[in-house]
């Protein structure tokens, strides 16, 4: 990792999750480092582990795919961040492969997805290729699949709650009804689209009975849904059928702070004829109030009323069920405000509660009495013989929400009957599945509901990653990739610890077949099979919780109420009593009582039936994924939590599909693209420019990564330590040019600089130069004007040549010969005076240019001496800076030397003090473990009352049965008496007597426990004081000597420093001696071998031409012979030019 600082890195931060910073420092040795946030309020992260640091690619860029698994690198923080790019730009869908992930855009006006938009989808093949991620295209591919291979597909859909799970649901179901019309005829097209309509206006109905308002979501579906959706053998879309999975119970009767219970029972009070339902205000009612949460933007008005009501009437429910289905509702609010106080051993309404009996029972059509009877007793069967038992208040009211509960999911259930009535079809080819389910739950308090609903998400999880498996296996094989040795994360231990003979689920149901059971008692059974299980934490500081670890995170598990949530019987009186109500509906409600032979099946035996046939479903089917995710708490646009994303995308089994690729081939890179990223490793380690090449230079083997036919498949570790290798090939090539640079640049300041010294002499020559040219031109001319003048004379004398002739003509032969001579002789003199001339312009310029070389050679002498003095200085300077630095090597050796003498003095002096502590912590130790022992004990002593007090209460519950028994014998036997009647008064009022007793009896012995636990607290609090005490004695004694030991430290070091610096003093004033003579002989010596050098080059001189000197000494009176022969010119070899 230190390959990466001052690199752009993903660090892990606990409050944000995955953040872009830049990687300041890495210190190896202890293998952490600190990231300074880049976007993040620019906070510092230090101490971060390895795994909590993760480099960037290209500079720092994002990655901006349609499908995750294309990502160079697949990583939590690589996935977040091209998610939160994405959703940014208002590109709310994102596959990562099999899986369509789907962030809550809050805004249902983004251009690309309106309805309008929808053609586009349709318009393409059988498989979307050019259009962006949707859920459209998820619809879209699983329908032609289906039409392609007559096989029935299923879409899962998933996420937490406000998510928009159902939102998706109702877009896939839009697109399915669009996409089976868009081709044959039109009666046809017509009945399929009247079919599309009827199942989407099922939806505000179910939403009505089955959906409630969470801190999390406004409108959150309480109930799992699969809705097979039929088409017949033309692919066209003819009907569906649906089923529930555990609706949500407990909030028909009461809300957390914040929520509210069903929706149903808001707008029945919200209605303009709640009058007919004799509901009051919404404020007097105890349980619309339980969350203090009245009103809601969705299903909150009467206008929602109605079209809840418009859509039964659509699904063809008759006005009458309508009715009836609100007066059952309207009866669970009136029985809901009835409250009980006790008498005697009973109890009874309080007056307040009389009026909402009254009214409940009106709704529900049954005896008020009948209702009070079953409401206060209850009835047991004793030897074949029934016996009524008062119920205490706390009972009574418990058996009142229960048949609420009760008659509530039946009506739910009776609703969901009714649209599969309305919209099932027997006759179809094929169907697709879509699967609404509640997402894995984690909250402060989970019970039996989230055990359920968490069994549900890791079974399903399960089936994904086997499907992924397969796939990621038959991908890597088609690109010739050995899968052998790759493992991949496997849940079926989780899952057979939960729902497998012998796990929690069938403990629980074993406890609740007995009648001595109890939640305590399951507690025990589970942590003492599974404690030490890998997927199995117990909680040693509660003695009701226990943790299991599923596949999203841990999970704190209550065992309170779980035997009576899984039992969830209602007696068969109240069957009896709704069935003599005189509404058709509410009679049929409740199922009539059947006499079972055996124990009753249980909710979780029930359940994980409904589970396995819907798996059984499921694995019939091809799968397709939608993971809904929330994108922030708020619930506003464009506002993204990156830990909430984090915890959704792991409990979504999103981040399942990264372990999965992670546990293989992570990385997956095209060839040419991965040898144009890292054909710089094989050209640093001098291997082949190939991909072998680039393997074969780091040593990997075809476990870390291997060539598939198209792209290059490395591990996760393999492609990080090819990044490392890459950048360090990068640094040493850009320190290779840097250097080159370096020459270059001070080779150009060097003649830079040499051009700014002789800048006087550049221009003297510049300037003598161009007098030469300026000379050179004059001679020009010279030439041409005597070239004219030649010209002229060769004219003339052709002239006088014809006059010549002529005169010969004429007889005058001397005359002729005469002026031939006279001519001849004109014209030599000509001839002659013109090379004079040029003669003396050549010697003229010579001697200037002589004189200009002189004072040119002697201002470069004297620009040589002044550089090389300056060559001088900085050698004398190089050797001062040499001598300190061997000066100060040589302190530093010195004061090493002492420190480690003086530590082994201290050490030497600190032995006693050390082997003091370590008796000291010897004895501390002996005292705590001997504490520890008798801690021990008394907890081996408090188990063996605990063990011996079960045996009592054992033995105690014999008696009493026994006692039960014979009171049962002896009241039978004599029922046959006259005295029957009191006899059986006495024996009841016995039999009440004991159980008096075996409560005060109970009472006691919790009172004993309760004291010996306050013992036990309290020996515990005495050994951690004297713990604590002993340490702090322990730490003063520890600091007392430390301050000894740095006292002496620092007089030492003092003393030491004081002779160092008295030793480098003289050390330094004879170093500098030695230099200054030294200096001094190194100077004279260079004078003595420039003098030398001068002489050579006056010996190397060649004589002049004794003509030419006295021809200049005659021209020239101001030269003498010795500047003559001090000449270059004098030489036959041209002088060389250096300042040219």
């Amino acid at each position: 990792m230190e390959n990466f600082v001052d690199g752009p890195v993903y660090a892990k931060c606990p409050k944000r999750s995955w953040i872009i910073g830049k990687l300041e420092s890495w210190d190896k040795s202890k293998n952490v480092g600190s990231v300074k946030a880049i976007n993040d309020g620019g906070d510092t992260l230090a101490n971060l582990k390895e795994q909590d640091v993760h480099p960037m690619r290209d500079g720092g860029a994002v990655e901006d795919v349609d499908d995750l698994l294309l990502l160079t690198e697949l990583h939590d923080a690589t996935l977040l961040h091209c998610i939160r790019h994405r959703y940014m730009k208002d590109v709310i869908y994102t596959n990562i492969g099999a899986i369509t992930v789907a962030l809550n855009p809050f805004n249902f006006k983004i251009p690309r997805y309106m309805d309008t938009m929808m053609p586009t989808y349709l318009s393409e093949g059988e498989v979307i290729e050019k259009s962006l991620p949707h859920s459209w295209a998820c619809a879209h591919n699983t329908y032609y699949e289906m039409k392609r291979d007559a096989k029935d597909q299923c879409i899962l859909v998933s996420g937490e709650s406000g998510a928009g799970k159902t939102e998706a649901s109702k877009i896939v179901m839009k697109y399915l009804a669009a996409v089976s019309c868009i081709r044959g005829e039109a009666a046809v097209r017509e009945e399929a689209a009247l079919v599309g309509q009827k199942i989407n206006s099922s939806s505000p109905a179910l939403e009505a009975f089955g959906n409630a308002k969470t801190v999390r979501n406004d409108n959150s579906s309480r109930f799992g849904k699969f809705m097979r959706v039929k088409f017949n053998d033309n692919s066209f879309l003819v009907g569906a059928h649906i089923t529930k999975y555990l609706l949500e119970k407990s909030r028909i009767v009461t809300a957390s702070p914040g929520e509210r219970i069903y929706h149903s029972f808001y707008l029945i009070i919200r209605c303009k004829d709640r009058a007919k339902y004799l509901l009051g205000d919404d404020k007097q009612y105890r349980s619309l109030n339980a969350g203090q949460t009245l009103n809601n933007p969705e299903f909150n008005t009467h206008e929602e009323f109605e079209e809840v009501c418009k859509s039964m009437t659509t699904m063809g429910i008759s006005d009458a069920n309508i009715q009836s289905l609100w007066k059952a509702v309207a009866g669970i609010l009136h029985f809901e405000n009835v409250e009980f106080t006790a008498e005697g051993e009973g109890s009874i309404p309080t007056p307040a509660s009389l009026a909402h009996i009254n009214n409940g029972c009106q709704m529900w059509n049954i005896d008020q009495n009948s209702y009070l009877q079953e409401v206060r007793e209850n009835t047991l069967t004793i030897m074949g013989n029934q016996v009524r038992k008062l119920l205490t208040p706390a009972m009574a009211q418990d058996a009142r929400s229960a048949v609420n509960k009760s008659i509530y999911d039946n009506a739910f259930s009776w609703l969901v009957s009714e649209c599969n009535s309305n919209l099932d079809k027997e006759d179809c080819s094929n169907w697709i599945g879509l699967l609404d389910i509640f997402g894995f739950e984690d909250f402060k308090h989970n019970s039996f509901e989230q055990l359920c609903i968490n069994l549900t998400n890791e079974t399903l999880q399960h089936h994904y990653n086997m499907y992924i498996f397969c796939k990621d296996v038959e991908e890597c094989r088609g690109e010739g990739i050995d899968m052998s040795d790759v493992s991949f994360p496997d849940n079926t231990p989780c899952l057979k610890m939960i729902s497998a003979s012998g796990g929690v689920m069938a403990l629980l149901d074993e406890e609740c077949q007995l009648g001595s059971g109890s939640d305590a008692s399951f507690f025990s059974k589970v942590t003492g099979k599974f404690n030490g299980f890998p997927f199995f934490i117990v909680d040693k500081l509660s003695r009701t919780n226990f943790v299991i670890r599923h596949y999203a995170g841990d999970v704190s598990y209550d065992t309170t109420d779980f035997r009576e949530k899984n039992l969830d019987t209602l007696k068969d009186a109240w069957k009896l009593l709704l069935r003599t109500s005189r509404d058709e509906l509410i009679k049929e409600l409740l199922p009539a009582p059947v006499d079972v032979k055996g124990p009753k099946p249980t909710v979780s035996v029930f359940f994980r039936r409904q589970l396995q046939e819907l798996m059984d479903l499921i694995n019939s089917t091809s799968p397709h994924w939608i993971r809904c995710v929330k994108p922030h708490p708020a619930k506003k646009a464009l506002m993204f939590d990156n830990i909430s994303v984090m915890n959704q995308l792991s409990s979504s089994g999103v981040l399942g599909t990264v372990k999965i690729r992670k546990a293989g081939y992570a990385v997956r890179i095209p060839k040419d693209q991965f040898l144009g990223d890292f054909k710089i490793v094989s050209a640093a380690a001098g291997t082949p420019n190939t991909l072998d090449g680039i393997f074969q230079a780091c040593g990997y083997s075809k476990n870390d990564a291997q060539i598939g036919t198209r792209r290059v498949f490395l591990r996760s570790h393999i492609y990080m330590d090819l990044e490392a290798r890459k950048k360090k090939a990068l640094l040493n090539s850009t320190k290779v040019v840097q250097a080159f640079s370096h020459v270059v640049c001070a080779f150009q300041k060097a003649n830079k600089a040499m051009f700014a010294s002789n800048r006087l002499l550049i221009d003297e020559l510049r300037k003598h130069v161009r007098q030469l040219l300026a000379a050179q031109d004059k001679e020009m001319q010279a030439r041409q004007k005597l070239m004219q003048d030649a010209a002229r004379l060769w004219k003339l004398l052709l002239g006088k040549e014809a006059q010549a002739a002529k005169a010969v003509k004429q007889g005058e032969a001397e005359k002729r010969a005469k002026i031939i001579r006279a001519m001849r002789i004109e014209h030599e003199e000509q001839r002659e005076q013109l090379e004079d001339q040029e003669t003396s312009a050549r010697e003229e310029f010579q001697i200037v240019l002589q004189e200009l070389y002189i004072d040119m050679r002697f201002r470069w002498d004297i620009s040589q001496r002044a550089a090389e003095e300056r060559q001088a200085r900085r050698e004398h300077a190089e050797v001062e800076k040499a001598l300190m630095i061997r000066r100060r090597e040589a302190c530093e050796r010195r004061r090493e030397h002492d420190r480690q003498h003086m530590f082994q003095q201290c050490s030497k002096r600190m032995e006693p003090t050390v082997a003091r502590e370590d008796k000291t912590i010897r004895s501390l130790q002996r005292i705590q473990k001997q504490k520890q022992l008798e801690l021990e004990a008394a907890q081996r002593q408090m188990e063996k009352e605990l063990h011996r007090e079960e045996t009592v209460q054992k033995h105690r519950q014999e008696i009493q049965h026994q006692r039960e028994e014979r009171a049962q014998e002896n009241l039978r036997k004599r029922l046959h008496t006259s005295q029957a009647v009191a006899m059986r008064d006495v024996a009841f009022e016995r039999y009440y007597r004991v159980m008096r007793e075996d409560f005060e009896w109970q009472k006691l012995e919790r009172q004993m426990l309760k004291g010996q636990q306050l013992v036990l607290e309290e020996a515990r609090q005495a050994f951690l004081r004297e713990k604590a005490e002993s340490d702090k004695l322990r730490r003063k004694t520890l600091e007392e000597e430390d301050s000894k030991v740095r006292t002496q430290q620092r007089l030492v070091m003092e003393e030491r420093r004081q002779r160092d610096e008295q030793q480098s003093k003289i050390t330094a004033e004879k170093a500098l001696e030695d230099e200054k003579r030294q200096l001094v002989e190194e100077r004279k010596q260079r004078e003595a071998i420039h003098v030398r050098k001068r002489e050579k080059e006056v010996e190397r001189a060649i004589g002049w031409d004794n003509d030419r000197r006295e021809r200049i000494l005659l021209q020239r009176p101001d030269i003498t012979k010795s500047d003559i022969d001090d000449s270059p010119l004098a030489m036959r070899v041209p002088a060389p030019t250096p300042f040219i």
